[in-house]
């Protein structure tokens, strides 16, 4: 199996290379490691890499067309945190911005999710406000949007068509600086813990994100169009007065089987992400 890692121009993540080096040689296949200027058309049999920085964007999409494996590396759903530092667990996702199209082909237990310490709660089919969780502006520049593109029509959406009214609580991404007020919103603090915008909420409203799977968890029905959290939330906001409200057993298979998608450093290393990818068939040894 001829493997790639390609690091982003200024190196980034090389802790994270390193690991996915020593993982795969556990594996007894060596890694061969180029920054992604040296990127010129598919080669490898598998490219791994880390973030979606404009050349890395391309390659992705070049390997799914040539029908290799792109496997995206980023940060974790839960447990980003060791040592003060982003170095926690990473999630992997195979030919795909997100692990959606195959996390549950096989049903995990609770016991990985479980150390993450989420408590879980029931749906409560109420609430007064609707929490409206915005993404980065890298992250719009991925699927083609401008910043704050999505959220200002999300509200503008949601105002049309909601009967009862609901406040819009507007809460960026804490990672971006630049956001701005929306109209027909009010701030919602991004520094605070999101389990408290959640409390009281009748539905989260987010284009992708961890807040959606943090939802889901809390007992708060979801609307949202990628990740995950998708699978049991609604797409379209116009249905904002009838929220999706999935079972309780399928919202926990949902995070346990999200669990496995995400792996920290001493586990990449030790190539336990590696396994997963060829015990699912993710991957061809």
């Amino acid at each position: 199996m001829n493997v790639t890692f390609y690091l982003n121009q200024n190196g980034r993540a090389r802790h994270v290379c390193d690991a996915v080096v020593a993982g795969c040689r556990r594996h007894g296949v060596e890694v061969r490691v180029r920054s992604v200027t040296e990127y010129r058309r598919p080669e490898a049999d598998v490219a791994l890499f880390y973030g979606l920085w404009p050349p890395l964007k391309q390659l992705r999409q070049d390997y799914a067309a040539a029908g290799r494996k792109a496997v995206l590396i980023d940060l974790g759903y839960w447990g980003r945190i060791e040592g003060g530092k982003l170095a926690g667990f990473h999630r992997f996702s195979v030919n795909g911005l997100h692990a959606t199209a195959y996390f549950q082909r096989v049903k995990h237990g609770p016991e990985r999710f479980q150390r993450f310490g989420v408590e879980l709660k029931p749906f409560s089919h109420r609430g007064e406000h609707i929490l409206l969780c915005g993404m980065s502006e890298k992250a719009a520049w991925v699927y083609g949007l401008a910043p704050e593109q999505w959220e200002r029509q999300a509200v503008e959406k949601l105002r049309l068509h909601m009967r009862v009214q609901r406040p819009i609580h507007y809460r960026p991404k804490q990672s971006w600086k630049h956001a701005t007020h929306i109209p027909g919103t009010t701030w919602a603090p991004s520094e605070s813990p999101i389990q408290r915008a959640l409390e009281n909420c009748w539905a989260v409203v987010t284009h992708h994100g961890n807040s959606a799977l943090d939802a889901l968890g809390h007992g708060v029905p979801v609307f949202t169009t990628a990740g995950l959290a998708s699978v049991l939330a609604s797409a379209d906001v116009a249905a904002i007065d009838a929220p999706r409200y999935p079972s309780e057993e399928q919202r926990n298979q949902l995070l346990y089987d999200a669990a496995w998608t995400q792996w920290k450093m001493s586990e990449i290393a030790a190539g336990e992400a590696w396994q997963y990818l060829l015990d699912e068939k993710l991957i061809e040894p």
